[in-house]
Order: C-alpha cells, then sequence, then structure tokens
C-alpha cells in the first residue's frame, strides 16, 4: 500500500463532511415534518422524504416551510 497523496485526502474528508451535512439535514427535515405536520399532509410528506432522500428534502425546505412562514407573518 503506498502512500495517498494531500489531494486524495482532502477530497476524502470534503466527501465525508458533505455526506454528514446532507444526512443531518435530511434528518432535521424528517424531524421538522414531524413536529409541524398533521394528518395526511404529514404522511405525504413523510413518504416524500422517505423516497426522494436529498430531492424530498430539499423541496420540503422550500415548500412547506415557505407556506408556513408566510402564515405566520414571516
Amino acid at each position: 500500500m503506498g502512500n495517498i497523496d494531500t489531494m486524495t485526502f482532502v477530497k476524502i474528508i470534503l466527501g465525508i463532511s458533505l455526506a454528514a451535512f446532507v444526512t443531518s439535514f435530511w434528518v432535521l427535515m424528517i424531524r421538522d415534518c414531524k413536529d409541524n405536520m398533521e394528518g395526511y399532509e404529514r404522511y405525504k410528506w413523510f413518504m416524500i422524504l422517505i423516497v426522494g432522500n436529498v430531492i424530498g428534502a430539499l423541496a420540503y425546505y422550500i415548500l412547506p416551510r415557505r407556506k408556513r412562514k408566510s402564515e405566520q407573518g414571516f
């Protein structure tokens, strides 16, 4: 086994960091859905989050959260 060069090491660290960030974001969106949605909307968004993973989490972040903020006056 040879030594890995600096760029390879940086790419590995960046990849692991990105994966950790994306997974944390996904889990936070699932938790937000659980805490703030009710009834059919909760199950619909939960399934979108599970099946869509990161794309579903981005959709959840943009669509329902914007609607809730406008209802609250933000």
